[in-house]
């Protein structure tokens, strides 16, 4: 207004309000420059915070992840691992706390904010301790997967060796049969017993064939598994040789109980022959003298007959003492 009234100093007053104007203008940059770092700066905090928050709750996850217990038993272990599936559900569904950060990072990059590097740096952080919980989490699941097998090998192993046992107790048994019926009852029996440890044979294959795949696929529970299997062989080794002890034992009462009925069998056809031989009494005439030395000849014909079984009674006998 100055300078249109022609005020006589209307170039200083001129000079003066484009100043203004300046000053003006850098007042309105300035403050908005300032508005600006203000909201980067707290769009930065936020994001360091959310960011943090995360990766504390990655870091508390990592403590189940790296978890290296697996169980005391099978069921201990099957609890665990139903526990832990219900842990990688819940971190599925956490999965979006993740991608949250990623999406406010990507945001933030867009606008080019002016601590672009912090925010990469940090996003980063976020996704390297999300690609380790997960590795630990895969880690964690084949370690319980792995102790599961071992501990079914574990509890298929002891009960073998629990069927080896009662195998065993009816193997030490001191009786082999009082007489010959006796004997060949408790073969049977022991006939049926084989047959079992035949199964049991197919049963203990399956098992060392399990060891030798554990083994393979578990390098360090191989120690562990063999030891195991070696405790089970020995075991059965020593069920096999009492099954081939109590076999022979019974075979040898069989053939000492055959012996003794042989023995008796023929102590009582000598005793009828010295009853024949011993008789006192003598022919009257001359037909039944005749008639006496025709059975006298019959006897000794059935005694001779008779040598052969005789000897090979001996010869029984000597064997079984020899």
């Amino acid at each position: 207004t100055l300078v249109a009234e022609g005020h006589y100093d209307s170039a200083s007053v001129q000079e003066s309000v484009d100043a203004l104007f300046v000053d003006w203008e850098q007042l309105k940059e300035a403050t908005g420059q300032r508005g600006r770092l203000l909201a980067e700066a707290l769009e930065l905090v936020e994001f360091k915070r959310e960011a943090d928050v995360v990766i504390l709750w990655m870091n508390e996850k990592e403590v189940i992840a790296s978890a290296e217990d697996t169980g005391d038993d099978l069921e201990h272990c099957e609890d665990m691992q139903k526990r832990f599936l219900d842990f990688e559900k819940e971190l599925a569904a956490d999965r979006a706390r993740v991608e949250a950060i990623n999406s406010l990072a990507d945001t933030l990059l867009h606008k080019s904010h002016s601590n672009s590097d912090l925010i990469v740096e940090q996003q980063q952080t976020v996704n390297d301790c999300w690609e380790d919980l997960l590795k630990m989490t895969k880690t964690r699941k084949e370690l319980l997967s792995g102790a599961r097998e071992v501990h079914e090998f574990n509890r298929t192993s002891d009960e073998c060796s629990d069927r080896i046992t009662d195998k065993g107790l009816g193997l030490s048994s001191d009786d082999y049969g009082k007489d010959l019926a006796a004997v060949e009852s408790l073969q049977r029996r022991h006939d049926e017993l084989e047959r079992d440890l035949t199964v049991l044979a197919s049963q203990l294959a399956s098992i060392e064939d399990e060891a030798q795949r554990l083994s393979a696929d578990q390098p360090q529970r191989a120690g562990a598994v063999e030891g195991k299997l070696m405790e089970l062989l020995e075991n059965w080794n020593k069920l096999n040789d009492q099954a081939n002890n109590r076999k022979l034992k019974l075979e040898e009462s069989k053939q000492f109980h055959k012996f003794l009925n042989d023995i008796r069998d023929l102590m009582s056809w000598i005793e009828d022959m010295c009853k024949r031989i011993d008789s006192s009494e003598l022919a009257k005439d001359i037909t039944e003298a005749e008639e006496m030395l025709e059975k006298h000849q019959q006897t000794k014909a059935e005694i001779d007959a008779r040598e052969e079984t005789v000897l090979a009674v001996k010869t029984f006998g000597e064997t079984l003492i020899s």
